[in-house]
């Protein structure tokens, strides 16, 4: 038997047994394709470094999608807690690289809002996610200090998905 991480389910459509997706994956579809190509823009007008760190916290919604959808479907469940969440806690490493560079402060902010994509397996979602918000929000203050306007628009686009 192989101890390697099972692949998440498609972030793409996965029907349920009806062929329909639930109205929360439905809905989170619409927003994804409104946050995505957002922080996506923001980030590649402040730099290369930035997109990057972007990437890692915008691939990470998309997989939190497939997580919905394997929730929305799943009728017997494992407790492989530890596989599923793998890429979660790989994404914290990758992020964890931008740490005290010119970036540090970008790094915290995605550092946090990805520790807020943890809300599915919380007790209490959006106490959770308020908690991360608060955190990533104390590092956000830092940056709109600096008044660039790039960087403004980026952690807008960041934050916008948490508070929504």
């Amino acid at each position: 038997t192989s101890m390697a991480p099972s692949p998440l389910p498609s972030v793409h459509h996965r029907p349920s047994a009806t062929g329909e997706l639930p109205d929360f994956v439905k809905e989170f579809d619409e927003l994804k394709g409104r946050w995505l190509p957002d922080i996506e823009g923001k980030a590649s007008a402040v730099g290369d470094q930035l997109s990057k760190l972007s990437d890692i916290y915008c691939r990470h919604i998309a997989m939190l999608r497939a997580l919905l959808v394997g929730v929305a479907t799943c009728h017997d469940p494992e407790d492989k807690k530890g596989i599923i969440f793998a890429p979660f806690i790989e994404a914290a490493r990758e992020v964890k690289a931008f740490e005290h560079g010119p970036l540090d402060l970008h790094q915290k902010v995605v550092g946090e809002a990805l520790s807020a994509l943890s809300f599915v397996w919380s007790p209490n979602p959006s106490e959770h996610i308020q908690t991360f918000y608060e955190a990533a929000n104390f590092h956000s203050i830092k940056i709109l200090k600096l008044k660039d306007p790039t960087q403004t628009a980026w952690v807008k686009a960041v934050e916008g998905v948490l508070l929504e």
